[in-house]
């Protein structure tokens, strides 16, 4: 599909369905290091004039523009991604996709709409994606076109979700944690429960442990006061994270996701709590990322480790009682990501039809001054009725082009009405004179 605004949109990006996530840890971003990168793209990047990184648990993606082709750009942005990561660039060929132009759209689209999320309608991603163009903005690495494309993907996928039913389900990775604890609770009795961190993911995760009756429940953080918070809301009781190891002797069940770099939970505390448990395992579900458990913790017997890969099979699972939905929302996303390139089109026509408005109207201000000038002294009243009157041949003249070109631009086929339009009154070669 032609694009109206001659740039080269290049998506160069990984997510849950193509890598693994001892890969994804390694490439995911804190919201603090992307300014820095997302400028290093800028100066360093073979024409690249926008960009916004999206980083989440499950996918980390670089959006461009640029006046380069999609293979150099591509090129570039996966070197750049083995220089952050320490991956190797044969690795990193091997995990990536690059979409450009239309694909693009329709991918974000449908990141956007939960479409691409591993559960599937989650409306988390929506704002995730919102505090990474706010992030860009800021580091003023987003143009117009960016700008525009976000700024609709956003709506697009506000009427996504109306239209399809998808925002009546509530489904997110915390959910999917849920089914994860009552499939463990058919096999082994779950009676308590230690949860690490207090962020969104554990909350959610939190309001729905009243399915377990009597469940004891356990809420560690780095900051006692959100432990003792989320642990009043549902009942539970706080204790710091120093209380964590003997916490671990006795608990069910762990689930743990905070934002901290290094492990939480390290495999010495692990081993040396699983010790004294007398044979009775412990289950822990660790769906941060970078995760926060020490994976070799997987060897240490009577020990079972989770991450957030590990939820899929649950997802799928829930996702059938609401799969005619996914398909509407699929449909209405390729529909959306038509409609995107008649709006920039439409967008674009605006711009000529502002530029041609300037051309006639500079040439009126010119010639009324000429004609005032010779008139001489006129009273007030003659000079607003000739002002007027030249206002009115101005919007007459230019009534039927301004309808004209809107309805193409509508239709798909505005882009050699527009160049056209330019040619016959040089705009743009006047603004380089």
């Amino acid at each position: 599909m032609s694009n109206p605004w001659n740039v080269q949109l290049t998506l160069v990006g990984t997510n849950h369905k193509h890598a693994p996530i001892e890969v994804r840890e390694r490439l995911w971003c804190r919201a603090e290091i992307l300014p820095n990168r997302l400028k290093s793209i800028l100066q360093d990047g073979n024409e690249i004039r926008e960009a916004v990184i999206l980083s989440t648990c499950n996918r980390t993606e670089i959006y461009t523009v640029s006046s380069s082709k999609a293979e150099t750009i591509s090129t570039y942005l996966k070197k750049a991604m083995s220089e952050w990561s320490g991956i190797e660039p044969a690795d990193i060929e091997r995990y990536v996709y690059v979409l450009t132009g239309e694909s693009a759209v329709h991918h974000l689209i449908s990141v956007m709409s939960g479409l691409d999320s591993l559960a599937v309608g989650e409306g988390q991603i929506q704002e995730q994606v919102g505090q990474a163009v706010r992030i860009a903005s800021r580091a003023e690495t987003t143009g117009r076109f960016l700008t525009e494309l976000f700024q609709y993907a956003n709506r697009a996928a506000d009427d996504i979700r109306a239209l399809s039913g998808l925002e009546t389900e509530q489904v997110s990775v915390s959910s999917a944690v849920t089914f994860m604890l009552r499939e463990l609770a058919r096999k082994r009795q779950i009676q308590t429960i230690l949860l690490v961190g207090a962020g969104k993911m554990i909350s959610l995760a939190a309001k729905d442990l009243h399915v377990f009756p009597g469940l004891e429940v356990w809420v560690a953080n780095r900051t006692l006061e959100r432990a003792s918070d989320l642990a009043a809301r549902i009942g539970g009781k706080p204790i710091e994270l120093s209380g964590i190891p003997v916490a671990l002797e006795t608990a069910d069940v762990v689930l743990t996701c905070t934002s901290a770099d290094d492990y939480v939970i390290g495999a010495d505390e692990l081993r040396a709590a699983v010790g004294k448990r007398r044979d009775k395992e412990l289950i822990v579900i660790d769906v941060a990322v970078p995760r926060n458990v020490n994976p070799i913790a997987n060897l240490i017997p009577g020990l079972k480790v989770y991450d957030i890969d590990d939820l899929a099979p649950f997802v799928k699972d829930s996702e059938k009682a609401y799969r005619p939905k996914i398909m509407e929302a699929e449909r209405l996303a390729r529909e959306q990501t038509q409609n995107f390139y008649t709006h920039i089109r439409a967008y674009d026509a605006n711009d000529t039809l502002r530029d041609l408005r300037k051309v006639a109207e500079d040439i009126r201000e010119k010639e009324l001054a000429r004609a005032l000038r010779k008139l001489g002294d006129i009273p007030s009243r003659e000079r607003t009725i000739v002002d007027l009157l030249t206002r009115r041949i101005v919007n007459k003249l230019l009534y039927e082009p301004t309808l004209k070109l809107k309805e193409h631009a509508t239709n798909g086929d505005g882009v050699n009405y527009e160049a056209l339009i330019r040619e016959l009154f040089d705009i743009g070669r006047q603004d380089e004179q």
